[in-house]
């Protein structure tokens, strides 16, 4: 679970698997753990064609940051459309071990 400014995005993170997703839309949309350390596990999904976000986790503290790029397409064939760009900063309720 994580916070970013009093709200919260649950997530669920399976070590075993080595994947992670939000909690309310299920394992469709999970995304593959590319890295864990002792200290550090790292998500990075590029599963959108047009963009993509990196997520990293504190494994002791639970602290976390997210980084997304991405075109938001206005039509069909993306050929009006404008970048977005997102970092999210927080805190896990749980640590992730």
């Amino acid at each position: 679970m994580t916070e970013q400014f009093g709200n919260s995005i649950p997530l669920t993170v399976d070590l075993e698997r080595k994947l992670m997703w939000p909690t309310e839309v299920g394992e469709l949309l999970s995304s593959p753990i590319t890295s864990i350390t002792d200290r550090y596990i790292t998500v990075v999904d590029t599963r959108n064609i047009h963009g993509g976000s990196i997520w990293i986790f504190e494994r002791e503290s639970g602290s976390f940051a997210m980084s997304s790029v991405g075109l938001n397409c206005s039509s069909t064939d993306c050929s009006v459309g404008e970048m977005n760009t997102n970092v999210l900063t927080g805190n896990c309720r749980e640590k992730v071990l």
